[in-house]
């Protein structure tokens, strides 16, 4: 274990007319169900630093005078204002694969539309999704961690779902070879104690080591008969181009680059002002956009395992495992985060965690499913609505109607 995760565990041709428009149909529908789902996450508008109380934000339809503390992890609405005191700065993540953009005021204080910031997205046909369907098969042993991730350590913790009934678990790791996978290490495990439902197993220290330079992944196979390799997914949605490594593989990073991630981990836990909570949200964030997720999902689960308050932690961690196709753990995490919000009466965060709820049951669902999911998910959608509209949120209430509507075009193709 290194340094930083010592830290942090611290805190279907046919040429019949009629049978050649049905095909034509059932192409059309695939398109819609391909790329109709628009999930508004590309544009994130996420706070993810800031000069700790000299930064506000003017929600969309207020006053000037109606400022409002910005907060690490905060969604901001395409219609809201940034105010920065004198002498002051805040960075906005517009895209979840970025690290951010900085704005700054000088001897006077200043006032940017988050727009002018980030640019505006589509109102009409919304954003690509970065949910990924997976994870959602539980009589399965599905690998948790590490999955579609870059990592900090040599020897990472090695997770799984924990299957009903199975007793013992053998798990082998594999490192790509030019023709085929070769087996690093195998191990057989005795089932532990499942934390919320997860099996973990520690790297073995006696076993070699992750190597930079290599893509791994890991099979579980349970004494049922069940493997981690009948897990369903899309390779298009695990594709090379977002992570830098494809599939359910996984990937060390090179040791210049660990330094250079140990300085930033260093200078943000050095920062004054901000909580020691706030700092490792930030930290979360500026894992993601290096494509950490693994070691992201940890830190916020360390908060979660604190019985954190804030309703934006869940929220956040339950995006974190929707981008990494852990659909199940993903909606644990929002069901989470709107109990915390009605604790808090955070109306915004309800509406915002049923709508991540809502998108993730979309994306859940499959054309040779029953409408169950799709029910579930306009539930969702038609509850965050009303809040938004209470709120008077016009680009959110642009935004969930759209959804509605494309809900609509699924559940008339179904």
């Amino acid at each position: 274990m290194n340094v930083i995760q010592e830290k942090i565990k611290n805190e279907g041709q046919k040429f019949c007319l009629v049978t050649s428009f049905e095909i034509h149909l059932f192409f059309v529908a695939i398109l819609i169900l391909t790329i109709a789902i628009p999930i508004a996450n590309v544009l994130a508008f996420t706070v993810v630093n800031f000069t700790y109380k000299r930064v506000y934000y003017i929600p969309y339809g207020q006053n000037r005078d109606k400022k409002y503390p910005v907060h690490i992890g905060q969604t901001l609405d395409e219609g809201d204002l940034i105010f920065l005191e004198p002498n002051s700065q805040v960075t906005i993540q517009c895209k979840r694969k970025e690290p951010g953009i900085e704005v700054r005021s000088n001897r006077n204080s200043k006032t940017e539309p988050i727009t002018k910031i980030c640019g505006k997205s589509n109102p009409y046909l919304g954003d690509p999704t970065e949910i990924r369907r997976g994870g959602n098969e539980p009589l399965i042993p599905y690998i948790v961690s590490p999955r579609y991730t870059w990592l900090l350590t040599k020897k990472p913790t090695l997770k799984w779902n924990a299957v009903e009934g199975a007793t013992r678990y053998t798990i082998t790791l594999y490192r790509e070879g030019l023709r085929e996978d070769i087996k690093v290490w195998q191990k057989s495990v005795e089932s532990q104690e499942p934390v919320e439902g997860v099996e973990e197993f520690s790297y073995p220290s006696g076993e070699k080591q992750l190597e930079a330079g290599a893509d791994y992944r890991l099979v579980v196979e349970a004494n049922n008969g069940r493997s981690s390799e009948e897990e369903n997914i899309d390779p298009d949605d695990y594709d090379v181009e977002s992570r830098d490594v494809s599939g359910l593989k996984f990937r060390l990073l090179g040791e210049a680059d660990v330094q250079s991630i140990q300085k930033d981990f260093e200078e943000i836990m050095q920062k004054e002002g901000l909580s020691e909570e706030d700092k490792k949200i930030e930290l979360a964030f500026h894992y993601t956009a290096n494509n950490l997720y693994a070691e992201a999902i940890e830190i916020l689960n360390s908060l979660v395992n604190n019985s954190s308050r804030k309703s934006y932690v869940y929220r956040n961690l339950g995006d974190f495992y929707a981008q990494s196709g852990l659909n199940l753990l993903a909606k644990k995490s929002y069901l989470k985060a709107i109990e915390k919000a009605q604790e808090t009466q955070d109306v915004l965060e309800q509406a915002l965690a049923l709508q991540d709820l809502g998108e993730l049951y979309m994306k859940m669902h499959e054309p040779s499913d029953d409408i169950s999911l799709l029910e579930q998910a306009r539930a969702q959608f038609e509850e965050a609505l009303a809040k938004y509209q209470k709120l008077n949120r016009q680009p959110d209430i642009n935004e969930i109607t759209n959804l509605i509507n494309q809900l609509q075009n699924l559940e008339a193709n179904q």
